[in-house]
């Protein structure tokens, strides 16, 4: 039965070993396999971290954590894993050097100049994080702007030249964010061995032979503390809580964070809506390998020597100092009292804390050490008795704090425990005050002036009095104050005089007039002053008046302000108005000008409903117009002067005419025959000089219109009349309007009588013998 028992052990001991050994060449790759000189290598390098904790910017809002964040992970992996103190490279608010831009890049070249192919690097970064509009994640130094992205941390240009960079010569670089990372720089991987497999801790270190760059990140903006993550930023509480987890000898930080997600990353998940993320930095020597941490090497526990509490009676509600010895360096030191464990200060073998004794009686305290490893030694026992006490006051305070004769001051005080009574002693009288329990007041008037010294003292229902409390009330003379300030005149112009007058609130010992940086004492007394500055140039310029009292304090500032113009130019009026020529007609142009009472820079004529620009310069314009419409035409004039001011408006009226048409002369007359007979037809031709409208002829009394158009006209009569006939004509233009008479003459006579026959009666006629001769004639 123990053979063949013995052989099952060893058949069942050859299976776990290959199928652990072939669960190993699938994570690490076949290519990957550490050669057996490389499984026997020591593990030569050292840790290194660089911690980064940045809350109070420069820019960007201030964060509360952050600082806290890194401190407590640095001064876990120094406590309790194997990270030495001098490998820790802690930026924070508070170190010496600033975690700017310039200061984190420095530490990361330093990095890659010094670490060799045996060193682990850890970088952890708690702060403000962001992402742009490309996918580009950042983290933001202490002095990054808040939109100059050329201040921040581009994490695609920090894994190019430093994290994924074939340059970078450490076996493995674990980045652990509390912030945004981009995607786009990692492939997501998970670790292929648990603390739960048989052979966690050897796989782990074969795997730690080969080269790793890997990522933990929130995957979301830094997350403030609540209530309960004990000042921690969410990330780094649960962070927190993994590292001081009960691990194996070693482990790695992805199994420490992602083993059991109950513990940490559905809890994260449900406060942040974000899964964490985790995974290899891409085109990195990352070779599939890991890095772990080791527990720091356990100490012996250490135990209390000695407890020494001084002094070891007090009134309750005093403090003692509790000072402990150990028999050994400890790591930590822990007293517990009244219910409560107070972490002690010092190094070392000598440790000590103040405590205090809240209740009378004789109370016990008890003190362990605890070694680097976090293993408590034995305890000891110390004891202080308390005695009860009387009521002090632990706050005494005045409001307000200074003030002036005459003002009410609020006196109040606050017991430790509750009061009988309360007295506050002043100027050597007392006052008992008003209240009950803790709180107490009193409010009365003071008028001594200076600085008066007040306590307040409280006693218990024994009339025994605790210790006092008290302070100082200063009581000085009233500022002045300025109450008004007055310009006179309002409008300053620049080389005029003027005067600043004030008046304070109540008489003044002086007045100053601060201006241009120089202070000018006002001239007056009582509340009355004034001052006559000098200011020559434009412009506004502001002062402050300030009154002091008779003590010499100065009183609050009054602020005024003075412009100082240059003078106004005087306004130009239009004073002389002529038009040329006297008549105006419509069509035609004719001369406005104008004389102004100083120079102008512009004048404007409004005229007909249409305003024109003059010409012309100083008081002297001109203006060419011309009016189409008939009758009656108001017009206005306005001269500008150079400051751009109008003078009053001057009014006229014209009258547009239209113009008469020249009269129209006969330049020439004729008539033909120019002598006649009765009777017969005479032809009369005039000539005018320009076109005439109509030609009238008058021969004798009678008055002809002749026919014709323009210039020639004529008309064709008969002349009953005998003799010599005047005759004239005149030409009427288009305006009725006749023009000049040319006159002419003609000679009409009476037909001559001709004989158209002759007869003698009888035919033949004898001597002596009478006859007739008849003749018989045209007419």
């Amino acid at each position: 039965m123990y053979n063949r028992r013995g052989k099952f052990v060893t058949f069942v001991k050859l299976l776990l070993t290959a199928l652990c050994t072939g669960a190993l060449f699938w994570a690490v790759g076949a290519n990957e396999w550490p050669s057996a000189l490389a499984l026997k290598k020591p593990f030569s390098g050292d840790n290194h971290a660089l911690i980064i904790g940045i809350g109070n910017y420069d820019q960007w809002p201030k964060l509360i954590s952050p600082e806290k964040d890194a401190q407590e992970i640095a001064r876990i992996l120094t406590k309790r894993y194997n990270f030495k103190k001098e490998n820790i490279v802690l930026l924070t608010d508070k170190s010496s050097a600033r975690p700017t831009r310039k200061t984190i890049l420095s530490y990361l070249e330093n990095y890659v100049a010094k670490l060799t192919e045996n060193d682990h690097l850890l970088i952890f970064f708690a702060g403000h994080s962001t992402e742009d509009d490309n996918g580009e994640t950042y983290w933001i130094p202490i002095d990054g702007g808040k939109r100059s992205k050329l201040s921040w941390l581009k994490h695609s240009d920090l894994s190019q030249k430093f994290f994924a960079s074939q340059n970078l010569k450490c076996k493995s670089l674990y980045i652990i964010s509390d912030s945004l990372f981009s995607k786009k720089l990692f492939k997501r991987s998970f670790i292929r061995i648990s603390p739960r497999d048989l052979r966690y801790t050897d796989k782990l270190k074969e795997l730690a032979l080969l080269q790793s760059r890997k990522l933990i990140a929130l995957g979301e903006e830094h997350w403030e503390p609540m209530d309960w993550t004990d000042g921690f930023g969410l990330f780094t509480y649960y962070f927190r809580q993994a590292l001081l987890e009960d691990w194996p000898e070693i482990v790695d930080f992805e199994n420490m964070i992602f083993f059991d997600e109950k513990r940490i990353v559905l809890p994260v998940l449900k406060r942040t809506g974000v899964r964490m993320l985790r995974g290899r930095l891409r085109r990195s020597p990352d070779r599939g390998g890991e890095s772990f941490i080791a527990l720091a090497a356990r100490s012996p526990a250490v135990d209390i020597a000695e407890i020494k509490v001084s002094p070891q009676s007090v009134q309750a509600g005093d403090s003692v100092l509790v000072e402990v010895k150990t028999a050994g360096l400890a790591d930590e030191v822990y007293v517990e009292f009244e219910g409560k464990r107070h972490l002690m200060g010092g190094e070392g073998a000598e440790w000590k804390r103040a405590i205090q004794v809240s209740k009378a009686g004789t109370h016990s305290l008890t003190v362990t050490a605890y070694n680097r490893g976090g293993d408590p030694g034995k305890k000891k026992t110390g004891y202080v008795a308390a005695v009860a006490k009387g009521v002090n006051v632990i706050h005494a305070m005045v409001s307000p704090s200074k003030g002036f004769p005459g003002d009410r001051f609020q006196f109040k005080a606050t017991t430790d425990s509750p009061a009988k009574s309360v007295t506050l002693i002043m100027g050597g009288k007392r006052y008992m005050m008003l209240g009950s329990g803790t709180k107490w007041e009193l409010s009365t008037e003071l008028n001594e002036k200076g600085s008066i010294e007040f306590s307040v003292s409280a006693g218990n229902k024994d009339g025994l009095e605790g210790a006092a409390n008290g302070g100082v009330v200063l009581v000085e003379s009233r500022p002045v104050k300025v109450m008004a300030v007055q310009i006179n005149p309002e409008s300053v112009y620049l080389g005029d005089d003027f005067v600043i007058r004030a008046q304070t609130d109540r008489p003044a010992r002086a007045v100053a007039l601060e201006i241009d940086g120089l202070s000018y004492s006002m001239h007056g007394f009582g509340k009355q002053w004034e001052y006559r500055p000098a200011i020559s140039q434009l412009g506004r310029k502001e002062f402050a008046v300030v009154a002091k009292n008779f003590e010499d304090r100065p009183g609050p500032e009054r602020i005024g302000e003075v412009i100082i113009q240059r003078r106004p130019l005087p306004l130009a009026a239009v004073t002389q108005v002529t038009v040329s020529p006297k008549e105006t007609y419509a069509g035609e142009q004719f001369v406005i000008k104008v004389r102004t009472s100083d120079p102008a820079e512009k004048v404007f004529l409004k005229l007909a409903n249409t305003r024109y620009l003059m010409g012309g310069a100083g008081s002297e314009w001109v203006y060419l117009a011309t009016v189409k419409r008939l009758g009656p035409s108001r017009y206005s004039l306005a001269a500008i002067n150079a400051d751009g001011k109008q003078g009053p408006v001057k009014e006229g009226r014209l009258t547009i005419l239209k113009r008469p048409a020249e009269k129209v002369n006969v330049s020439r007359l004729e008539v033909d025959p120019g002598k006649g007979y009765v009777g017969e037809q005479f032809r009369f031709t005039a000539t005018t000089d320009l076109p005439a409208e109509h030609v009238m002829m008058v021969i004798g009394d009678q008055r002809y219109t002749m026919q014709g158009s323009g210039t020639n006209w004529q008309m064709t009569t008969t002349l009953a009349d005998i003799g010599v006939i005047d005759f004239s004509t005149s030409a009427i233009n288009k305006d009725g309007v006749e023009g000049a008479f040319r006159s002419g003459i003609l000679l009409v006579e009476a037909h001559p009588v001709k004989v158209v026959g002759v007869q003698a009666a009888p035919a033949a006629i004898y001597s002596g013998e009478e006859f007739v001769i008849e003749a018989r004639t045209d007419r």
